[in-house]
């Protein structure tokens, strides 16, 4: 899904949809229309930083073998623990939306290490092994 700003809430509700169940954006899984979503207050539309927002389908998402519910943790994530992000963000700054699903592993940190990182620079590449 593209993010949007705040100002265009609403705007573009008819043509968003989630599609889920399939590693194609066209083709195959199923698709549902949005009935809301909250833009994270920190999202930064210049830099896309903290490109983040959680949705709601107008109705019931339906679980099968490729369709689960996303685990949500209660205790932070052990450094060095294997991680995988997908999705069909921008690649680019051109706007063009990737056809497959894409994946990118990384390797989480902790949070020492984190908020050292986030408070010494901008510019720091997260995910420095793709």
């Amino acid at each position: 899904m593209k993010t949007i700003s705040k100002k265009s809430y609403g705007q573009y509700l008819p043509i968003l949809i989630v599609v889920v169940g399939t590693n194609h954006l066209r083709s195959g899984g199923q698709r549902y229309d949005l009935e809301s979503y909250i833009l994270y207050e920190n999202y930064n539309r210049t830099t896309q930083a903290n490109d983040l927002c959680l949705l709601k389908t107008a109705t019931p998402i339906v679980y099968n073998d490729k369709v689960q519910p996303a685990e949500v943790l209660i205790q932070e994530t052990p450094p060095g623990s294997n991680l995988m992000s997908t999705g069909w963000g921008e690649t680019g700054t051109d706007g063009d939306i990737p056809q497959n699903l894409q994946m990118l592993n990384f390797t989480s940190i902790g949070t020492q290490e984190c908020d050292h990182t986030r408070n010494s620079t901008e510019n720091v590449d997260l995910f420095p092994h793709h």
